[in-house]
């Protein structure tokens, strides 16, 4: 009897389990988003074998400053960092607001908090594999947010201008693009 009922059990999980698939209906498979940057100087294109992103957000005198970090890595063993200082009171998420930063930012986009000029502004630097230290301070460039999309945590923009070795009289214009970069907070 123990026998007769373990087979009638075997054989009612085989008719429950072989017909769980028929009226379901599958999702359709969306294809992955895919990051993608590109970047060259004095128009030699850089190629980029790794990307990330980072949001840090502080509180000076009452205002939000939110500070993206875009991390590029060349395949020369290089790091090129795309940052934006956004000052404004913060909405929730990773973005910045979409709009066109400089790279020596105006007068017009700075705060006087607590003593110190906080601006909307954007900074480019790149550490070549030899350890030279490049960077966009006080040059002329942009960096564009051009959509960031807080239910996905990705932002895609460009960026070009002038960056200098310092220490150096040596500079590079610099240009390029980043799309659907995950930023992490």
């Amino acid at each position: 009897m123990k026998l007769y009922l373990y087979l009638l059990g075997l054989l009612a999980f085989a008719l429950v389990t072989s017909c769980g698939g028929d009226d379901e209906t599958s999702e359709p498979d969306t294809p992955p988003i895919m990051e993608s940057a590109s970047a060259s100087f004095d128009g030699a294109a850089l190629n980029i074998t790794g990307m990330s992103g980072k949001i840090v957000d502080s509180n000076v005198g009452g205002w939000g400053i939110r500070n993206l970090e875009l991390i590029l890595a060349t395949q020369d063993q290089g790091v090129l960092t795309l940052g934006v200082q956004n000052v404004q009171l913060q909405s929730p998420g990773i973005c910045v607001r979409n709009g066109v930063y400089q790279f020596t930012a105006p007068n017009s986009e700075c705060r006087l908090i607590d003593g110190d000029a906080y601006c909307n502004e954007a900074k480019v630097r790149y550490v070549d594999a030899s350890g030279g230290n490049w960077i966009s301070r006080l040059n002329v460039g942009t960096l564009e947010v051009t959509d960031c999309d807080i239910d996905s945590s990705r932002i895609s923009g460009q960026f070009s201008g002038m960056i200098n070795k310092t220490g150096f009289s040596e500079k590079l214009q610099i240009e390029g693009t980043f799309e659907n970069l995950i930023i992490a907070k």
